[in-house]
């Protein structure tokens, strides 16, 4: 019932985004077009049903840019075939079936769970010497690959230390070397694999081969970083899950991705983390990474794991009759032995076949980076570990720092010369706050939003106290000036593009040629004028202004009573260009 009132609850927030939307475009239109573009985004990115936004179209008597329209959606076709055929190596089911049709045997994988740690942190996966027993290259069995040139191809071995694809984890990568006990290899001796994907019992090695040929004894090399970092990643995750249970109760993995650089783990959770849930999540992995537990990794029959009382696992998944147990902390064989002594509820326990860190003190530093909706009823959390953690908590107190100066900035006062910089400062930190990791930027974004308020208010004080001072400077030029022919003047300069025909009501009787200058936060800043000329004067407000314009490069247009004009930059000719337009006017005036 819960997860029916989510569905609805979502679908009318998406109706309620998508109205709004559509109010915004269709105000803009003024041909009775709606665009293509942003009929498009509405339907595919968004959802929204065709059929309804015809209707609500349609009922304010619009039409759609059908053509825009198709030839988006040809175009994601396109892109969609590019991006299906961009791998030249898929493994599939015919793979599997042309290495059995030859008799091959499946390619024994345990040798991926052999490594060591020296000097305290610094994992070793030792190389492994095996036989080439296939080549698949554009989806045959080959004898040997090509000579002259690199080709992406599937190798398979007899052995292998190399870790495939599954359980979340990423595959590793490295090469296969034609030269035994050796990494010291030229580009013709060796396969570089950048994937490995398992199937059927079969591991294959995706890469660019050269010059390897079936039968060949080949060493095989692991990279080291990356299966570490992968390994660091992994017991994470299972920490994660485990800290997660502990603060929420009852939740679900619904997948995992463990890559070098980050970790995400999906779970079923209908509303999004709290600042306390976040804080106390943190806090349960960095206890266990502190405590330096040991990892224990053991083989065992299915029914006995399964009666582990806390054991995690998932629970749409089909388990072979001997599975794999992990745990951070707590000795397997104790449990097995005592499986209501309630060690897999104080402590991290799952079955798994990946790789993980023999010690919890290996993984470094933890935070949580960001928590999303991955799907109705699932959150999804990504987190860092080690070195890419720390750089995470010192780039957060950097944005800190820069926050609390701000306020502090914005405290003291704004003012016309200052709020430019304050203002871009506050949005180049808003955009770095996204960035901050969660329980950090949980913690600031009530101080980010108060500045970002205050300073709205304090910028609309100084741009009405802005419009104060041009009015009162129009007014005193209307006294000082009073006995005069025509008026040229340059304004008060204004932060918003207010243009200068706002002012020309104060000079009703004479000629008058106005300018005023908006300053701009980058870039460079524009000058807009205003011509205005009563009736029965001789002089012809667009030549008075295309006279000024012209040498400043500028644009301009109007007629003989009333014109405008627009330049950006050139600073340094204004003044002169002012000056030429009142001997103009005077030259002009003094004839009557």
């Amino acid at each position: 019932m819960m997860v029916l009132q989510k569905e609805e609850e979502s679908f009318s927030e998406t109706l309620r985004k998508c109205q709004r939307s559509i109010n915004r475009t269709a105000a803009k239109v003024k041909d009775g077009v709606f665009p293509g573009e942003a009929a498009y985004n509405l339907v595919h990115q968004f959802g929204f049903p065709l059929e309804m936004l015809l209707t609500v179209l349609e009922m304010r008597g619009l039409k759609y840019d059908e053509h825009v329209f198709l030839a988006l959606e040809q175009m994601k076709r396109r892109l969609g075939v590019q991006q299906k055929t961009k791998t030249k190596v898929t493994v599939s089911s015919d793979f599997v079936r042309l290495l059995e049709n030859a008799g091959i045997s499946p390619t024994d994988d345990s040798y991926k769970y052999n490594y060591s740690v020296e000097d305290g942190n610094n994992y070793i996966v030792p190389c492994v010497t095996a036989e080439v027993k296939a080549i698949i290259l554009n989806g045959q069995l080959v004898s040997e690959g090509p000579s002259k040139q690199f080709v992406e191809c599937a190798l398979v071995l007899d052995r292998t230390c190399f870790y495939s694809e599954a359980g979340g984890q990423d595959a590793d990568s490295g090469i296969v070397s034609t030269i035994k006990e050796s990494v010291a290899v030229t580009p013709h001796e060796l396969c570089i694999v950048h994937d490995v994907k398992s199937m059927g019992g079969y591991v294959f090695h995706i890469g660019r081969l050269v010059k390897v040929a079936v039968g060949d004894h080949v060493t095989v090399h692991v990279d080291h970083e990356k299966r570490k970092e992968l390994m660091v990643n992994h017991t994470a995750t299972h920490l994660l899950n485990f800290a997660l249970r502990s603060v929420l109760g009852k939740i679900e993995q619904n997948g995992s991705n463990v890559v070098k650089d980050h970790l995400r783990f999906n779970f079923t959770w209908l509303e999004a983390l709290n600042k306390a849930q976040v804080q106390m999540i943190e806090k349960i992995v960095r206890d266990q990474i502190s405590r330096d537990c040991e990892v224990f990794t053991k083989e065992s029959p299915r029914e006995d794991a399964f009666t582990v009382e806390g054991l995690r696992y998932l629970s749409n998944q089909s388990y072979s009759p001997s599975v794999r147990v992990v745990s951070a902390g707590a000795d397997v064989d104790s449990m097995l032995e005592n499986p209501d002594g309630g060690a897999a509820m104080e402590s991290s326990v799952e079955l798994c076949g990946g790789t993980h860190v023999v010690r919890t003190g290996h993984i470094g530093n933890f935070v949580l980076l960001k928590d999303v909706q991955h799907s109705l009823c699932v959150r999804s959390v990504t987190a860092l570990t080690g070195r890419a953690a720390d750089e995470a908590v010192e780039y957060g107190m950097n944005v800190a720092q820069d926050l609390a100066q701000l306020a502090k900035d914005v405290q003291q006062g704004v003012t016309t010369d200052n709020l430019d910089v304050l203002l871009e400062r506050n949005a180049k930190i808003r955009n770095a706050l996204a960035s901050v990791h969660l329980s950090k930027r949980m913690l600031l974004e009530n101080l980010a939003k108060d500045i970002s308020v205050n300073l709205k208010s304090m910028s609309n004080r100084v741009l009405q106290s802005s419009k104060v001072d041009i009015e009162a400077y129009c007014q005193k030029l209307v006294n000082e000036k009073r006995n005069n022919k025509f008026v040229v003047a340059k304004l008060p300069n204004h932060k918003k593009k207010i243009k200068p025909t706002a002012y020309l009501h104060h000079f009703v009787d004479v000629p008058v040629l106005l300018l005023i200058k908006h300053t701009a936060t980058s870039g460079p800043s524009e000058h807009h004028f205003a011509a205005c000329v009563p009736t029965g004067s001789k002089l012809d407000a667009l030549k008075w202004l295309r006279l000024l314009n012209r040498p400043l490069g500028g644009k301009h247009g109007g007629d003989a009573s009333f014109a405008l004009g627009k330049v950006v930059g050139c600073e340094d000719n204004i003044e002169a260009a002012m000056d030429m337009a009142s001997k103009y006017a005077e030259r002009i005036l003094r004839e009557e």
